[in-house]
């Protein structure tokens, strides 16, 4: 399942990176309505607080631009204005519920198998 990502996405930064995007994304969208967000705010947030000495370092280790990480996410559309770069955030629609079985035939595939949580049903 690992596959269908264009990038690494078992590593725990990672998954904090694209966790903290979402997060900036969503409160975005609540606080102004806008739909597509300017990649800098976010870009200079993310190396400042995980502790990155300057962008290089982090592009690094996000192993090219930040543009580029953003763009290997099926759920996160990138565009370039002049030259500016904004992305957006898209949340599938929840489908009706249903059962995922998969057979494990080996730890390696245990390890390398992600499956992205739904949004929690609140019960009221």
């Amino acid at each position: 399942m690992l596959a269908g990502f264009q990038v690494n996405v078992s590593h725990q930064e990672i998954e904090r990176i694209v966790s903290e995007v979402e997060k900036w994304y969503e409160t975005a969208q609540e606080q102004a309505g806008v739909e597509w967000l300017p990649t800098d705010g976010i870009s200079n947030f993310l190396f400042n607080d995980l502790g990155y000495e300057d962008m290089d370092e982090f592009e690094d280790a996000i192993q090219g631009s930040f543009q580029d990480f953003l763009g290997a996410f099926p759920h996160i559309d990138v565009r370039e204005e002049g030259e500016k770069v904004f992305f957006k955030v898209r949340r599938p629609e929840p489908g009706p519920p249903r059962k995922l079985r998969m057979t494990i035939t080996s730890s390696k595939q245990l390890i390398d198998t992600t499956f992205l949580k739904g949004r929690s049903l609140s019960r009221g």
